[in-house]
C-alpha cells in the first residue's frame, strides 16, 4: 500500500508518495523509495501538519575488491541448505543448482559411522575461486541465486534452514567485509552469513 502526502518544506508546498511508517513519539514517520522522510503531528488522535525533510546526499565510498587480500590467507563460502522433512533431490530440483555436496539424514558419514540428523545441501566456492576477498566468494553464491528468490522462500517455507558459512584464515589485523548491495540481496533472501575463522602464524603466510 502508497500513501501519497503533501506539506511543505522551507514554507514551500512538497510531498510525494509514501510507501511505508513508523510512529514515534507522537510522531508519524514516513519514507517513499527515493529516500524522503515525511513527519506528521498527531496529537489526540489528530493530524497535523506535514513536513518535508530531503535527505543529504553522500558521496558512495566503496572499498575496491582485492584478490591478493592481504591479511587472509585462504577463503571460501559455503551455501548451507539443512531440513527434517526436504531431501537434497528436492532442493536441487527447486533452486536448479547442482550441489557441490549433499548427504540424506540417516546416513552414516565419517570413520565412525555417525548418522546424519538432517537432510543436508552445500555450494560451495572452494576450487572455484581462489581469491582472497571474501566478497568474491560471496558474489558467486549470490549470482547463483539470482532469479531464484521464489524458489528459495519455498524451502523455507517447508523447513529449509539456510545460511552462508565462509572459511577464513587470517593473518595480521582485518578481517572481511560486505558491500552493501550484498548485505541487501541475503536480506531479501532471508539468509544469515557467518565466518569460521582460523589465525596462521607468518611463517605459515
Amino acid at each position: 500500500m502508497a500513501w501519497s502526502l503533501t506539506g511543505e518544506i522551507n514554507g514551500e508546498e512538497a510531498g510525494g508518495d509514501v510507501d511505508c511508517f513508523v510512529a514515534r513519539h507522537r510522531m508519524i514517520w514516513f519514507s517513499n523509495s527515493n529516500g524522503a522522510i515525511f513527519s506528521v503531528a498527531n496529537t489526540q488522535g489528530k493530524m497535523r501538519k506535514c513536513f518535508f525533510y530531503k535527505p543529504m546526499s553522500h558521496p558512495k565510498i566503496m572499498t575496491e575488491y582485492n584478490d591478493e587480500y592481504p591479511t587472509c590467507v585462504e577463503t571460501f563460502s559455503t551455501l548451507r541448505v539443512f531440513s527434517d522433512q526436504v531431501d537434497p533431490e528436492r532442493i536441487t530440483k527447486l533452486l536448479a543448482i547442482e550441489p557441490t555436496e549433499s548427504f540424506r539424514m540417516g546416513e552414516a558419514r565419517g570413520a565412525k559411522g555417525h548418522r546424519n540428523k538432517a537432510h543436508g545441501w552445500f555450494y560451495s566456492t572452494e576450487g572455484i575461486s581462489d581469491s582472497r576477498d571474501t566478497r568474491r566468494h560471496i558474489d558467486l553464491i549470490l549470482d547463483a541465486l539470482n532469479g531464484r528468490t521464489d524458489a528459495v522462500h519455498l524451502l523455507q517455507k517447508e523447513g529449509c534452514r539456510f545460511d552462508i558459512c565462509s572459511y577464513w584464515d587470517s593473518i595480521g589485523h582485518g578481517g572481511p567485509s560486505l558491500l552493501p548491495h550484498q548485505m541487501a540481496r541475503l536480506a531479501e533472501l532471508e539468509i544469515e552469513i557467518w565466518w569460521d575463522v582460523y589465525f596462521s602464524s607468518e611463517d605459515e603466510k
